[in-house]
């Protein structure tokens, strides 16, 4: 059965350009897997240790303390103090002004109280 000119032409076509294609594209070469633990492993910037979880809390809360303070000294709040139970407490009477710079947004508040969570952990 004979098919219509129009369609014959379109199937040229399409061969033709399947031809092409396949002329010009290279071979897909294998490719080995990469691992990316190995690879970070390999370099000076990430390396394994083993650590019992008591002294993991305390690492995260020592820095993440250290991270609560560069946080309060970026905006100068120097009359706010950060207690090691992740309170904050004012170290004199503030001005409605002081009051005003002093606010911190939602993502420092929670933080804070996930900190003094894990403090609490660590110290039970």
């Amino acid at each position: 059965r004979e098919h219509p000119v129009k369609v014959r032409v379109s199937y040229q076509k399409l061969l033709k350009a399947w031809v092409l294609n396949q002329v010009h594209s290279k071979p897909r070469k294998a490719r080995n897997k990469k691992y990316l633990f190995k690879s970070l492993k390999a370099t000076k910037f990430f390396q394994t240790t083993e650590l019992d979880w008591v002294e993991a809390g305390l690492q995260v809360c020592r820095q993440g303390h250290n991270m609560l303070n560069l946080l309060i000294n970026r905006k100068q709040l120097n009359y706010l103090h950060l207690d090691y139970n992740f309170n904050l407490k004012p170290t004199k009477t503030l001005t409605t002004k002081e009051r005003k710079k002093s606010r911190f947004g939602n993502a420092f508040h929670l933080t804070r109280e996930i900190l003094r969570l894990t403090k609490l952990v660590v110290d039970a």
